[in-house]
């Protein structure tokens, strides 16, 4: 979508922009903001009970907030329940047959938990279920135009890597020459 079809259709949304680079733009913009409280087992936990260990990435619980508060913009009405069956995986048993493992509902109540308190999502006590209020859907809003227009040119980590390693292979080589 170009610059022309946003502002005659009402301009970007979550789901006009690439789910990676929205979630790395918008836990990096939660981690800014300084008003998220990590708990203190954010080192320690696994984020399922198939993995063997817990996240390499430090960050990991930013990135796991956007990607719930992503979730919850383009499928509302889930509650801790269906978000597990969202972050599961295959739990592999050696030799006998892998089985379905839910993902951890602690992590995922704790994040709901402090994406309310920051206001981005509330409790629909009718469902007994998660939405995103107003003012949640228009930041996600905001932060998916700025990523959609170029004003935030931030892409996943392992692609800011790799270009950097590139770059400087490039540099050696040129000092090679």
């Amino acid at each position: 979508m170009d610059l022309y079809q946003a502002r005659t259709k009402g301009g970007f949304g979550v789901k006009d922009v690439s789910a990676a680079k929205f979630i790395a733009v918008y836990s990096q913009h939660l981690k800014n903001s300084g008003q998220i409280q990590l708990p203190k087992w954010v080192s320690l936990v696994k984020t399922n009970k198939a993995k063997e260990l817990p996240p390499n990435d430090p960050d990991w619980f930013y990135i796991r907030l956007a990607s719930i508060a992503r979730k919850l913009y383009l499928r509302p009405n889930h509650g801790v329940r269906r978000m597990k069956k969202v972050y599961s995986s295959k739990q592999r048993r050696g030799s006998k047959p892998g089985r379905y493992s839910k993902g951890s509902g602690a992590i995922i109540r704790y994040a709901v938990q402090q994406l309310q308190k920051l206001e981005i999502l509330e409790l629909n006590k009718e469902k007994g279920a998660r939405n995103l209020t107003k003012k949640g859907r228009k930041e996600l809003d905001l932060i998916a135009r700025q990523v959609a227009v170029g004003h935030i040119k931030q892409e996943p980590k392992e692609v800011d890597e790799l270009k950097t390693n590139q770059e400087d292979n490039q540099e050696n080589d040129e000092k090679d020459i």
